[in-house]
């Protein structure tokens, strides 16, 4: 059986804390950003599987707009768990992508 690649799981994670603010988001600002960071984050997770390649500059400018929207989505979300979720995974994959921790990412 194989594993998921961290990344992937990172994406994942940003992913169910953007659907979960996107569906209690009441003004259309967080919606717009929790809908496009949700966007990115199902194109990035399972676009290795479905053939979309993701790699080099793309997978660290759609890393960096992971991390960006990610914390401009956390200022706007009540939530502090769920902000917590948008800017710990956006920025470990941001630093992952930059070559700065180390793990196994599909790119």
């Amino acid at each position: 059986m194989n594993s998921l690649p961290i990344d992937s799981t990172l994406c994942l994670i940003q992913g169910v804390a953007a659907a979960i603010a996107l569906a209690k988001a009441k003004d259309q600002g967080t919606k717009i950003l929790c809908g496009v960071l949700l966007a990115i984050d199902v194109a990035f997770a399972f676009g290795p599987y479905i053939g979309l390649e993701i790699k080099g500059t793309l997978a660290q400018v759609s890393c960096a707009a992971m991390a960006i929207i990610g914390v401009f989505a956390a200022i706007r979300v009540q939530n502090p768990i769920l902000a917590t979720l948008f800017v710990v995974s956006g920025c470990l994959l941001e630093l992952m992508a930059l070559g700065v921790v180390r793990g196994t990412m599909h790119v």
